[in-house]
């Protein structure tokens, strides 16, 4: 017997995702835009490519390491209170 596993749709994985797994992707995705690996920006921020990978899959709660990945990727992290006001 085959048995197909079903991928959630869109809308169900960002429901699921925490904060940390949202910003992670974003991060990855402007990296990528610039053409740019994690080994440069490891370099320029003096931490191990592994580090900013555990950051990209949201596995990583240095909030200090986060925002300077953010920075070299051209992103800004800002704090909202909650209900986005």
């Amino acid at each position: 017997m085959v048995r197909r596993v079903m991928k959630p749709s869109i809308d169900q994985r960002v429901i699921s995702c925490d904060a940390r797994t949202v910003i992670g992707a974003d991060i990855r995705t402007a990296r990528h835009k610039l053409g740019k690996t994690l080994d440069e920006i490891a370099v320029r921020l003096k931490v191990t490519p592994q580090a900013l990978s555990r950051i990209e899959l949201g596995r990583n709660t240095n909030t200090e390491l986060l925002a300077a990945f953010a920075r070299a990727v051209g992103l800004e992290i800002v704090a909202q209170p909650k209900g986005g006001r």
